[in-house]
């Protein structure tokens, strides 16, 4: 380590272990990667990938920005931002020309609460809160039909508190 090298304590971010790390800097860029040997767990242990990350860090195949697939195959650079409002566009959609008529026919809607990164928050409302087969709605409706069109959503959320909706189909005393 010569003077101009700036030494951070940080964790490896690589795997699920979170190992300590020391990171070397030089001139703004990550030059060395080790293991942390004051840390008592791992006692200055890092494996291959952790050591590996300022050549990760460095490559010049790697992405700095979110892309998207376009039409022709090719990808280009969309923000975040966009691309959450692009697939919060295209959920909304479905669930408004697809969805809420199925469900409508029992007296429930559906409800787009948010997109967060390739998350979907939904909440079931009408005769679907409270209603003994939402599950089965949420599972083999809802989560099969946009996962068909939009590949890209890895999480669907049911928000809805279930225990305190009705079925108006059914009313106990009668």
């Amino acid at each position: 380590m010569n003077a101009k090298t700036l030494r951070k304590h940080s964790i490896c971010r690589f795997c699920h272990a979170t190992c300590p790390i020391l990171v070397d800097i030089e001139g703004g860029r990550v030059v060395r990667v080790k293991g942390d040997p004051e840390n008592p767990v791992y006692q200055g242990y890092s494996c291959p990938r952790g050591r590996a990350l300022p050549e990760q860090h460095a490559h010049p195949g790697r992405l700095l920005h979110t892309q998207k697939r376009m039409q022709d195959g090719h990808y280009a650079s969309i923000t975040s931002e966009r691309a959450m409002d692009e697939i919060a566009a295209r959920v909304q959609e479905i669930i408004d020309n697809e969805i809420n008529p199925s469900v409508a026919a029992h007296g429930g809607y559906i409800s787009l609460l948010d997109v967060q990164d390739t998350r979907v928050f939904l909440h079931m409302g009408g005769g679907c809160q409270g209603c003994g087969m939402a599950a089965q709605t949420l599972k083999h409706g809802v989560e099969t039909t946009l996962r068909r069109q939009i590949p890209e959503i890895s999480e669907i959320l049911d928000t809805t508190d279930h225990a305190s909706g009705s079925n108006p189909y059914y009313q106990s005393g009668f």
